[in-house]
């Protein structure tokens, strides 16, 4: 049952860290391998701010808001410059790996290499289960539940859904690509660094804690289907329901290992993930 809860628990990051690789995908085409460490950022700024104001909850709100900005800025004035004279997705993709090594760079010289101690939400149990799984469990599902709403009953969701679509024609109808995809950028961090404050207590914060969560938030993207929203969401939860399980029951240290091994099998099998679309070219 404690392997079931820790696997949920961490799979819920996961859904949370893969929405914001979703939003990104589906808005520009591009893999943001900067969503981890922009995350990252937030959470540095909320403990930091948190020792200061001994407001924990108002410390991660700040912290993930200005990672949103960060967000928001490196798309406006870095990626949606390269995309206005060319630069193909590949090469945008490339940018944003750039963009994680200065971020990292930047965070070891402002909060130094040595690991620090995050403090948890919540203490204590309720029920059967932990009060940080409670926690991790109603801010996961008040944040998907608020970007359903927000895409699917909002004018700015069938905005962004027309640009999913195509981004040109969405231009040519007055939808301004530029602003709605800034803002979907901020959304994306805004998560993500929440997402990391969520998982920070069960680790150390340091500039590389979330590049193990990306990486198999980014797989449960693939698994579940990179261009489907319900997909990323069932997908990340199987890698981390799978991956607590397989280091519970048979081994720990291979754990990582066996989540790439479930990549490797979809990709084979099932390349465009559980829900996504296969995508057909005519020649």
């Amino acid at each position: 049952m404690d392997y079931l809860i820790s696997g949920l628990q961490v799979g819920l990051i996961y859904v949370l860290l893969s929405f914001g690789i979703f939003l990104i995908y589906r808005t520009t085409r591009i893999l943001n391998f900067a969503h981890g460490d922009i995350a990252t950022l937030g959470t540095f700024i909320a403990l930091t701010l948190h020792q200061k104001t001994e407001n924990l909850l108002i410390s991660v709100v700040v912290g993930a808001f200005c990672s949103g900005v960060v967000s928001m800025l490196f798309y406006r004035f870095i990626i949606y410059e390269g995309e206005r004279r060319g630069v193909n997705p590949l090469g945008l993709t490339i940018i944003t790996i750039a963009f994680a090594y200065i971020l990292q760079s930047f965070e070891i010289v402002i909060w130094g290499a040595e690991p620090k101690d995050f403090p948890s939400l919540a203490y204590g149990r309720f029920f059967i289960f932990p009060a940080q799984f409670v926690v991790i469990l109603l801010v996961s599902l008040f944040l998907m539940l608020g970007m359903y709403f927000i895409t699917m009953k909002t004018n700015f969701g069938i905005q962004i859904r027309a640009i999913s679509q195509n981004r040109e024609a969405s231009a040519t109808l007055g939808i301004s690509v530029k602003k709605v995809v800034s803002f979907v950028w901020f959304i994306a961090s805004f998560i993500g660094a929440i997402a990391g404050s969520l998982i920070a207590p069960l680790y150390f914060v340091d500039q590389f804690f979330l590049f193990d969560p990306f990486v198999k938030s980014f797989i449960g993207a693939v698994v579940g289907g990179l261009d489907n929203p319900f997909g990323v969401v069932i997908g990340s939860i199987i890698v981390g329901l799978a991956e607590n399980i397989f280091g519970g029951y048979i081994s720990i240290k291979f754990k990582t290992a066996f989540v790439f091994f479930i990549a490797l099998v979809f990709l084979l099998i099932k390349p465009e993930g559980l829900l996504g679309r296969e995508i057909k070219e005519r020649v």
